[in-house]
């Protein structure tokens, strides 16, 4: 019985996921409006409230839409009383800012010092009766956010230049452009589904992002590991691709196993971890999907084409 050839399509899996990339990138920066932005890359404003019973989501929702702002409102319940964490996120919180300025007379009044993270409070007990209790009052100002987008692409810059670096000096060159290749796929391939699904963008999906580069190269390796193993006495006679083919079937039943059971840890955080464990676990499941698929379909297509280039010298 023959095994199928990955390496017969690799122009195909090369192609797919060029055109997913695109495709999905495309689709968020101009059908979504770009990428979703959390309050770390994004800049803005965190209230985390208490209240007894009057205020709700619908009612944060009303004082968000008097305020003329767009904002987040997420729901939990402790005991008899509610958890409330409301985001206001990049250009919204110096508009909620501008707004609570304009209303200094009444806030001071109120007894309230002037602040867009007080201007929500003083709306939501106008209309509700009920001063809900303040647990956080978070401001992430303008030019912090972009500062922290530069500080993570400049950390996955590092780890992507540090893999490579790594699987040159343990393989050959040809193993660290297939290895540099597969790790630019997984961020770039995650982040454009995170695009569709408008995850937000923060550290935690940061730390995600670098976790799924470290498990991707693991697997890659391995393959690695195999390839070289098979090349001795046997590529000069069936050819780089078929060694590459009977490399990644020698490793398919670990590689499944490792995927499945990593996933298995991690699908209980997406569904009962809370809401702020709930996207960093998303990402980190469709990153093991996707690095799964490169290890295979990306990493080894590399090398099989790269490797007449970077092949050591028959004498």
């Amino acid at each position: 019985m023959n095994q199928f050839s990955f390496m017969k399509f690799k122009w195909v899996s090369l192609a797919t996921s060029t055109l997913v990339f695109l495709g999905f990138t495309v689709y968020t920066i101009y059908v979504q409006g770009g990428y979703a932005m959390g309050l770390d890359f994004g800049g803005g404003l965190r209230l985390d409230l208490v209240s007894q019973g009057k205020i709700s989501p619908e009612a944060v929702s009303v004082a968000l839409r008097e305020a003329g702002v767009l904002g987040n409102v997420e729901e939990s319940e402790h005991g008899n009383q509610k958890h409330i964490a409301v985001e206001v996120i990049g250009r919204n919180e110096p508009e909620l800012e501008k707004k609570a300025m304009a209303a200094t007379t009444e806030l001071e009044t109120a007894g309230f010092s002037v602040s867009s993270g007080n201007y929500l409070v003083y709306l939501l007990q106008k209309n509700t009766g009920e001063t809900p209790e303040v647990l956080g009052n978070v401001t992430v100002g303008s030019t912090v956010g972009p500062r922290l987008r530069k500080s993570a692409l400049n950390v996955l810059i590092i780890a992507l230049v540090l893999i490579t670096i790594y699987v040159a000096f343990r393989f050959r060159m040809n193993y660290a452009i297939g290895a540099f290749a597969a790790s630019i796929h997984d961020v770039v391939v995650t982040m454009a589904i995170a695009g569709i699904l408008q995850i937000p963008l923060s550290m935690p999906v940061l730390a995600a992002l670098l976790t799924i580069l470290g498990y991707s190269i693991n697997d890659t390796i391995v393959i690695f590991d195999r390839i070289r193993e098979n090349m001795h006495g046997t590529q000069a006679e069936v050819g780089m691709d078929k060694v590459i083919d009977k490399s990644i079937w020698q490793s398919m039943t670990r590689t499944i196993n490792t995927s499945a059971t990593t996933l298995l840890s991690i699908i209980p955080v997406f569904f009962f971890g809370g809401e702020a464990l709930a996207d960093m676990a998303l990402v980190l499941i469709i990153g093991i999907l996707v690095g799964t698929y490169s290890s295979t379909f990306i990493a080894s297509p590399f090398v099989s084409l790269t490797h007449r280039f970077f092949a050591p010298s028959q004498k």
